[in-house]
Parts: C-alpha cells; sequence; structure tokens
C-alpha cells in the first residue's frame, strides 16, 4: 500500500455507497440512522485533517489506517509521527453535553450511558504498540482522543485525561507548529511501514443491499437538499429546490463515476448513462462526454467506456 493513501482522511466503501445511495432516496431509515453515524465520524476526521495541514507541523501526519493486531481488528484516524514517538488521535464529532463520572460516560439530556471512549482509545493504543513491538521496540506510543465539534462540552472531567477538547484545538496547533523540515528517512520508514500493514477492507464491514431497480434515478442535487436536477440551459442544469446550478459535464462525471462504483458489473455505455440520469440529458451530450474524457472498447456494433 502507498503512503501516499494515507495523505488525508477518506470515506469507507460502506460510507461511500451509503452516501450516494442517500442523495438519491434510497436508504431504509435503519441505513439513514447508520449513514448519519458513519458521516459524523468521516466530518470529525476531515476537521482534525483541516486543521493540522492548515500550517507547518512538527509532526508528519498520517490518515485512516486499519489495522489487525494477535487476530484483532482495530482502527486509527490519524497519526502523527516523528524519529522517537507516534501519537494516535481518536476523533469523536460528538455535539451536546456529556457528563463524566465514576469512569462513565453520559448524554446529559437524558442520562443515557455511552461507550467510554477512553477505553477505545487504550485499547488501540495497546494493540498499535503490539504491532510494533517487534520492528520498532524503541518508539514512544502516545494517544490522544480530539473532540473536534465546536458544541461538545464535558462536565466533570477529570484532570490529566489525554484529550483535546474544542476549546483546546488552536492551542493544540499552536504546539505543533514549525517550520517545515525534512522528513527523516526514519519517519519515512514508519510511515511506509504502517502503509505496508494497512487492511484496505474489514473481514467486519457491512454489506449495503441495493439493486439497480430500486436505486431511483436521475442527477442528484450536490447539496444536502436531496432534490434531482433538471435542464435549465444548453450546458447547465438547475436544482427546483435549492437554486444551485451545475454545469452539464461536472454532472455527467459525477454520475457517471457513482454509476461506476454502484454498479462496477455494469458497463459503461451512453444507453446506460441516459438512463440513469432519467433521461435529463440527451444521448448526444452524454456521447460527447464519454467519447472526450473517458477510454472506450468496441465490441461490434457496441462501444462501452471505462475510466
Amino acid at each position: 500500500m502507498n503512503d501516499n493513501f494515507h495523505d488525508k482522511p477518506r470515506m469507507s466503501e460502506e460510507l461511500q455507497t451509503l452516501h450516494y445511495l442517500h442523495l438519491r432516496n434510497s436508504l431504509s431509515s435503519e441505513d439513514i440512522q447508520r449513514y448519519d453515524t458513519l458521516q459524523k465520524g468521516y466530518e470529525g476526521e476531515m476537521k482534525l485533517y483541516n486543521l493540522v495541514t492548515s500550517t507547518d507541523t512538527k509532526g508528519y501526519f498520517r490518515f485512516d489506517f486499519l489495522f489487525s493486531s494477535n487476530g484483532t481488528e482495530f482502527q486509527i484516524d490519524s497519526l502523527a509521527i516523528d524519529d522517537q514517538t507516534i501519537t494516535l488521535f481518536e476523533v469523536k464529532y460528538y455535539a451536546g453535553d456529556f457528563i463524566h463520572d465514576h469512569n462513565q460516560w453520559y448524554l446529559a439530556s437524558n442520562k443515557q450511558e455511552i461507550r467510554n471512549p477512553l477505553i477505545q482509545l487504550q485499547r488501540s493504543e495497546f494493540l498499535f504498540r503490539h504491532l510494533l513491538r517487534d520492528t520498532y521496540p524503541n518508539v514512544t506510543i502516545k494517544a490522544k482522543l480530539v473532540f473536534a465539534h465546536e458544541e461538545f462540552m464535558l462536565y466533570q472531567a477529570p484532570l490529566g485525561i489525554p484529550a483535546i477538547f474544542p476549546n483546546q484545538l488552536n492551542r493544540f496547533l499552536s504546539s505543533i507548529s514549525s517550520p517545515k523540515k525534512y522528513i527523516s528517512k526514519r519517519v519515512s520508514n514508519i510511515a511506509n511501514h504502517l502503509a505496508s500493514l494497512h487492511m484496505s477492507k474489514s473481514a467486519y464491514a457491512k454489506k449495503v443491499t441495493y439493486t439497480y431497480e430500486t436505486v431511483k434515478k436521475g442527477i442528484p442535487c450536490t447539496s444536502k437538499c436531496r432534490s434531482f436536477l433538471e435542464k435549465y440551459a444548453q450546458t447547465l442544469l438547475h436544482c427546483p429546490t435549492c437554486g444551485i446550478t451545475l454545469k452539464n459535464d461536472d454532472a455527467l462525471f459525477a454520475i457517471i463515476k457513482e454509476f461506476y462504483f454502484l454498479f462496477p458489473e455494469r458497463n459503461i455505455t451512453t444507453g446506460a448513462i441516459h438512463e440513469w440520469s432519467n433521461y435529463t440529458l440527451s444521448k448526444r451530450k452524454i456521447l460527447h462526454f464519454l467519447n472526450k474524457h473517458l477510454k472506450s472498447v468496441k465490441k461490434g456494433r457496441f462501444t462501452h467506456y471505462y475510466f
């Protein structure tokens, strides 16, 4: 696995699938709940990413790892590598008021107990230390929770908790800021080693169930209104709900990419994309786009395309 894959957080296959289906109003209530949970986690990871990439930092930040240690899978949202230390960051995008009481965590609104994120952090730290025990036994491993949502508040938090709270994020950024420096060979080797240990897919990944026939056709709006775009002008599409406009080519690229992701077993053809768009754009425009931007394969009278 190339270390460049870990230069930023990436949507999991499950989240990407749910995202595409959500845009097309094709999710069950259970899937919507799952989507909201995964999407909030991704937003939190992106907030940390945007923060630490806004300036030059002391550590070499990498993102989005899935490892297996001692037969147990665990995920690392982000880590910062330097010559002597690796710091793990577990990002939480909780919003609202929470209470810490005798090592237990509760929602302040209804006193409902939630999973103690410190236990998850300690588990990840233990497994990560075991993972590097043989290859990098002298590297110091640290771990911190990052509460990235500005509306998060934890009452009765104990002193010394390994966490960065929303009102500490700017201070955290100041503490890691540093003039841009050369990435040492040792840091590069550690990063490449971790990339080689990364698992592309979890053995416990949930399979989202859907069929071509049940997914709604059309060109989804790129905003959160989840409407479908309509013809507006020669080169533009328009959302009747939120008013956003989108160029034909941008819309076509988005839905072709979506079609290929959701249905890799189906050929990309003019007719297939015409139907997938719910006939919003003409076959002539689709054919022109495919010939210009994708590669083609001819089989007799038929032509299909690929990226």
